[in-house]
């Protein structure tokens, strides 16, 4: 069994999928930031969901970040620590890839950095650390329409700042759904860890290039 899961917004998901007959079955909060219970809870009930009922995962999927500060420390403590004791190997995903599996051409990826700031991913791979001022001059300057998916624009209220320039939004938190999807498209590729390697991406570098799996 594969066990999926994203902390990385205030509220959290987690998966399960069986690798044979690809069967996936998920849980989100209903309450915001409530991760540390919620894993434990979801896991228990998606365990005695599955059919058949399986004792460990072979594989961890999680969503490492960027995003809260305190859901990523949960996630990756309680990874880390299970992965320690049972030697699971970990696959650790952005979290632009829990809210956009394959990002197509004029979409940007909008994530909530707080202090009037926003990761913002313009193509699969890149992604910068913007505030709110930049990141509606790069709108500003753009001659083609861009649909943000995310959850910056909402936090931020630049809804209608958004759609009078003649952009899109979309409204989405990180979840398990997608992770699942960016998975199963980069499987081949995507790099597997130990609990030792396992590490929350709080910061980010401008302009960073990542592989998929880091």
């Amino acid at each position: 069994m594969i066990l999926y899961i994203s902390t990385s917004s205030a509220k959290a998901s987690v998966g399960v999928e069986d690798p044979l007959s690809k069967d996936f079955l998920f849980l989100e909060s209903s309450e915001p930031k409530e991760h540390a219970d919620f894993i434990v809870r979801a896991y228990i009930t998606l365990q005695k969901k599955s059919n058949p009922p399986v004792r460990n995962p072979s594989l961890i999927v999680v969503d490492t970040g960027p995003g809260s500060f305190t859901g990523l420390r949960v996630a990756v403590s309680f990874v880390r620590a299970w992965s320690f004791v049972t030697k699971i190997p970990i696959v650790p995903l952005s979290s632009f890839n829990a809210i956009e599996a394959q990002v197509r051409e004029n979409e940007w990826i909008v994530v909530n950095a707080h202090r009037q700031s926003l990761f913002v991913q313009f193509r699969t791979g890149f992604y910068d650390l913007l505030s709110v001022t930049d990141l509606i001059k790069k709108l500003e300057g753009s001659s083609q329409s861009i649909m943000l998916k995310g959850d910056g624009i909402e936090f931020y209220r630049l809804q209608d700042t958004i759609l009078k320039m003649g952009h899109r939004f979309e409204p989405r938190l990180p979840h398990v759904i997608e992770l699942r999807k960016y998975y199963h498209r980069q499987r081949e590729v995507v790099k597997q860890v130990t609990w030792k390697e396992l590490v929350p991406n709080y910061a980010v570098e401008c302009s960073k290039l990542f592989s998929p799996g880091t």
